[in-house]
């Protein structure tokens, strides 16, 4: 009897090994000099290829940089501390079974594509004074089919002045990171997403379902698009 109880775990394991082995956290992962291994790090590698992060290879279980690198990607957008390690707070968020959490993450994968130090195409810039009094400079990246996928805004002095970098999917799908500095050389950082019907501030994993920033950022994308920087 125990004989076959061990032949059907086995049999489960192949079939659905995120059945038998849970995905509850245990510890923090980290790259080491003795690489990390066990079903732990195999599962959340799992859950990474899941949402399309399939750079990391497969999921053998070792946590090394390729698997550090997408756990770093995440973090930045979502604003972590970009220190490519998983402890619970990261482990949840990533392992959420909301959907529109995994949406995003989805998402995360698609805009973290885009790097504007490799992106061939036309480099745009233009000046447009638009929210405020202060001047605002936009870099506007273009890839190869002509679209717009990363725009940059610098501007304001003083306890006004700050950063937003949009990183452009579709119209309707985007992802802003957001700084702001201030005279006491304090700063912050967010982000803000918008995933067509799911539109919020989000911070190391807690949701902000403050969506004030949702009209803002439509509207300035909306005059660049009739502008045809697309």
């Amino acid at each position: 009897m125990k004989h076959k109880i061990t032949i059907l775990l086995l049999s489960i394991y192949l079939l659905f090994p995120g059945l038998v082995f849970s995905q509850d956290f245990s510890r923090i992962l980290e790259v080491r000099p003795n690489r990390m291994n066990g079903q732990d790090v195999a599962g959340l590698q799992r859950r990474l290829l899941n949402l399309g992060f399939n750079e990391i290879g497969d999921a053998d279980g070792y946590y090394g940089p390729m698997t550090e690198q997408a756990v770093k990607i995440i973090q930045k957008f979502s604003a972590f501390e970009e220190n490519g390690r998983v402890d619970r707070q990261l482990w949840n968020f990533v392992f959420s079974n909301n959907e529109s959490i995994i949406g995003f993450l989805t998402l995360i994968d698609t805009v973290s594509r885009y790097d504007k130090n490799t992106m061939n195409g036309i480099r745009g810039r233009m000046q447009h004074e638009y929210w405020g009094y202060f001047g605002y400079e936009f870099t506007i990246y273009f890839s190869t089919d002509g679209l717009m996928r990363i725009l940059e805004i610098n501007g304001g002095t003083g306890d006004l002045a700050y950063s937003h970098n949009f990183y452009i999917a579709e119209f309707d799908r985007y992802i802003i990171i957001h700084n702001r500095d201030n005279v006491h050389g304090e700063s912050n950082r967010g982000v803000f997403v918008r995933n067509r019907d799911f539109a919020h501030n989000i911070y190391q994993g807690e949701i902000d379902h403050d969506t004030s920033f949702v009209m803002d950022a439509d509207v300035l994308l909306g005059i660049l698009f009739s502008l045809r920087f697309r």
